[in-house]
């Protein structure tokens, strides 16, 4: 029996459940593991435990035979949200077998883990991410441990990373110090990348590569071939709108919970493509917690009056400010479990630590607009740069801290491996690609902090992702391929105005900015027809 883990430790010294802590969470063991509050199987000798929130559906294959799991929510090629158990077939040899499997997890969407078991097949044992990898798992070479976050896959303390540093917001959670290694003041606070976590030995799955649970290497499935910008910008939105309207049905007639919209791009697209209310299972959803997202709530509203939805807005009653916890302390403890929860990722957003996931239905969806970033190429430079400037601006987008110079030459190591693991050309996707692998890749463990509800992105799918990456970047960057996929699904949703735009055309002309927006809303409204 493996000795405790330090998730089951730390939750038990600063006394928060463990059940609640890592909820939608699991750790897979060569060994047996004492987890009473997980779910336990076994997938020949190796001990999957899962949280009992978390979904598990078979791969079987056509004799019958389970091949594989799901660990999440998928949905497939055909818009079908996988529950229970799905069928592949499989040629009778290894490479095919590997070929088909591949083949049915690439044209998934959602927010999933699969584990492959193929044991008549030379033992093939391997676990995949979704395309962004928003299931996010983490794994030790050495104990043959795989699990959802850090402090579930270590069984001793933390070895701290040498080239990249816990947040300082973790240290700000006083309970938690004591536990924690020594702050290196030498590093900069710009997150764990390149597959780096705070543990020197611990190591991140990156989006488009697998595990091989056999002998623990990670190796590159996608992509295989060059992906070129041979789609026009209505060629590639049909395509898109077509497969988001497909994942959004899967998910949003089957599943209970909320639609978040804002007034921006991203969550426009979503609402562009979703079923109508009287087939949907969640709710609009919107919230403020500054000044400029007030704005965005004005515009949210007038999008749920245009598809004939109610929408539920949070704003707390001193203001988008405010505080749903009636006291600090109560924002300090959450804070300071989503600090555990995600794997010291850090402390959590306003939104969270002000208390808006707890005025949500507790284990409802949360569907939001992610990695719809794709479509406007914002990760690409805005002008031609050299070389060397090329791979700091890859760096700086993808959030790696730069100013730390003795670990500069390092990391700049790290991203000239990373460019050299592809094994096709990607001069015409490297900022894409940087996005997908480097950024999400490292970002998506704080979606396990926010576990009140279960986060999906209906974006993760690898369709949208090359589709929008055979479109020039360009052409992306100047919102075409945005514009036209609003433009194939909710063309009205257009002309509904921008916050931020609001606010530059308001101080052009000294206007207030509410007054401005207020005028376009109601001038929306009118032409439209939209009542409140």
């Amino acid at each position: 029996m493996t000795s405790k883990l330090l998730g089951q430790k730390l939750t038990n010294a600063l006394n928060y459940k463990f059940s609640g802590t890592f909820r939608y969470q699991f750790v897979l063991s060569p060994t047996k593991m004492a987890i009473p509050e997980f779910n336990h199987r076994c997938i020949g000798s190796t001990n999957l435990y899962t949280c009992p929130y978390l979904p598990v559906c078979e791969i079987m294959n056509q004799a019958g035979e389970q091949i594989g799991l799901i660990l999440g929510y998928a949905v497939d090629r055909y818009g079908m949200l996988i529950k229970g158990a799905v069928s592949v077939t499989l040629p009778n040899n290894t490479a095919d077998a590997i070929a088909a499997i591949q083949g049915f997890l690439t044209g998934l969407a959602g927010r999933y883990v699969v584990l492959v078991h193929l044991f008549g097949f030379n033992t093939v044992s391997r676990i995949y991410p979704d395309t962004a990898s928003s299931l996010s798992f983490v794994y030790d070479p050495k104990t043959k441990i795989v699990a959802s976050s850090l402090l579930l896959c270590l069984n001793r303390d933390i070895e701290p990373n040498e080239c990249f540093g816990l947040p300082a917001s973790i240290y700000s959670c006083k309970d938690l110090r004591p536990f924690l290694p020594d702050r290196n003041s030498e590093l900069s606070d710009g997150g764990f990348n390149f597959g780096h976590t705070p543990d020197r030995h611990i190591m991140r799955i990156i989006p488009n590569h697998y595990l091989d649970l056999n002998n623990f290497e990670t190796c590159r499935y996608w992509p295989m071939h060059e992906i070129v910008a041979d789609l026009t910008v209505e060629e590639a939105a049909t395509i898109i709108v077509d497969r988001l309207r497909l994942i959004m049905r899967g998910l949003i007639t089957n599943l209970d919970g909320y639609l978040a919209i804002s007034g921006g791009r991203d969550s426009r697209v979503l609402l562009a493509c979703a079923p109508g209310a009287e087939t949907s299972r969640m709710r609009l959803y919107t919230y403020a917690t500054n000044w400029m997202t007030t704005l965005d709530v004005k515009i949210a509203q007038v999008m749920a009056d245009a598809v004939g939805q109610e929408i539920i807005v949070q704003i707390p009653p001193d203001g988008p400010k405010g505080n749903y916890f009636p006291r600090p302390k109560r924002s300090a403890r959450y804070a300071q479990r989503f600090a555990l929860s995600s794997g010291l990722f850090g402390i959590g957003d306003d939104w969270w630590k002000r208390g808006y996931a707890k005025g949500l239905d507790n284990g409802a969806m949360w569907v939001r607009g992610n990695f719809l970033e794709i479509l406007t190429a914002r990760f690409w430079p805005r002008k031609t740069l050299n070389e060397a400037d090329t791979m700091l601006h890859l760096m700086g987008r993808a959030g790696v801290g730069i100013h730390d110079e003795n670990y500069r030459v390092r990391k700049l190591g790290f991203l000239e491996d990373w460019v050299s693991s592809f094994n096709v050309p990607i001069e015409g996707n490297l900022h894409d690609l940087s996005y997908q692998e480097l950024a999400l890749g490292s970002s998506q463990p704080f979606f396990y902090g926010l576990n009140e509800q279960f986060y999906i992105g209906p974006a993760s799918d690898r369709v949208v992702f090359e589709t929008a990456m055979r479109v020039a970047p360009g052409v992306r960057k100047k919102s075409e391929l945005y514009d036209e996929v609003i433009r194939q699904s909710n063309p009205a949703l257009l002309e509904l105005p921008l916050a931020k735009q609001i606010v530059f055309q308001a101080r052009k002309v000294n206007v207030s900015s509410e007054m401005l927006l207020e005028e376009r809303l109601e001038a929306y409204r009118a032409k439209y027809n939209i009542s409140n």
